[in-house]
């Protein structure tokens, strides 16, 4: 149970942190760019896939929220920006372009792997982004990084896979959280 004094202080703290959220940058995310992506093939040490590593549209559609949910959750830490969903109102714009996917092992459905077909794997792979920031003061900056997927050894698989690219994401909205403090300084 709170007493009034600890009541008032956190009272106080949140109403300071609204306010720090309302003066913070205000940043609008665009969705991640899919239409140049390339993917390549992994390896298949001497097995026959069915057919090349191919992204659905639903492949796709998890990405993108995998992306948002990472970047948002990146800039909204420690109040230090905040997200707009018109890019009219912001003074930063992200424009994300995922350039290649390096899978290591084959899809894990029915086309990409026979069902009895089991993958151990250093992570899923690679990724490359290219984020394009735009400023309300005209300034364009451009920045790509690749990072792996994972790092450790384990089960290629759907549910693997699925935590390295969000983990993946994560690692790109900090680095771009830094990245956009360095802009801003």
């Amino acid at each position: 149970m709170f007493n009034r004094k600890t009541l008032l202080a956190v009272i106080l703290t949140a109403i300071a942190g609204t306010a720090a959220a309302q003066d913070a940058p205000r940043v609008y995310v665009e969705d991640l760019d899919l239409a140049e992506l390339t993917i390549h093939q992994p390896t298949s040490f001497g097995v026959t896939r069915n057919r090349d590593f191919e992204l659905t549209e639903k492949d796709r559609g998890n990405m993108q929220e995998m992306y948002r949910t990472a970047i948002e959750k990146a800039l909204l830490k420690k109040n230090r920006y905040s997200i707009v969903s018109d890019a009219a109102e912001a003074h930063i714009v992200v424009n994300a372009e995922l350039l290649e996917i390096r899978p290591l092992a084959p899809k894990d459905d029915i086309h990409g792997r026979p069902t009895n077909q089991v993958y151990y794997t250093e992570g899923a792979g690679s990724a490359k982004i290219r984020f394009t920031v735009s400023t309300d003061a005209g300034a364009d900056v451009v920045i790509e990084n690749r990072r792996d997927a994972g790092r450790d050894w384990g089960k290629n698989d759907r549910f693997h896979n699925k935590q390295d690219v969000k983990q993946m994401f994560g690692s790109w909205g900090r680095y771009l959280v830094k990245q956009l403090n360095d802009i801003e300084s």
